[in-house]
């Protein structure tokens, strides 16, 4: 597996996104929010973006890097096909793990279906 993040991976185009946010379905969990929508590829891609007023831009920045290495770590166990946008909002406690963020983070993809199905889940909520 690469170890970084491929530029064909992350979501570039406004109309991309847009279609993320306009066809996709909608999962939250506690300060995560996934936007989930297919995108005719062989391959998932994905979107960070920290809410406005998550602190200083260093802050936002380490957030979207984490999640990003989060979901590149995980990529084989995640469904190919898919559009993913996290948007992430403040938390009240910001003091959280890698680890932890990193379980709420797969928890949230459990929670949407995202997750290939030899590990539980099904991927045919999406496809249409």
């Amino acid at each position: 597996m690469r170890r970084s993040l491929t530029k064909n991976r992350i979501i570039r185009l406004k109309a991309d996104i847009d279609n993320v946010f306009k066809a996709g379905k909608r999962y939250s969990l506690s300060c995560f929010k996934l936007f989930v929508a297919s995108n005719d590829l062989a391959y998932s891609r994905i979107i960070v973006i920290p809410a406005r007023h998550y602190g200083n831009s260093v802050q936002r920045n380490l957030i979207r890097r984490q999640i990003k290495e989060i979901w590149r770590t995980n990529q084989d166990k995640f469904v190919d096909g898919l559009d993913f946008a996290v948007i992430v909002y403040p938390m009240h406690d910001r003091t959280l793990s890698y680890e932890e963020k990193q379980a709420m983070i797969l928890e949230l993809f459990r929670k949407g279906g995202c997750i290939k199905p030899e590990t539980g889940a099904s991927d045919d909520d999406f496809r249409s």
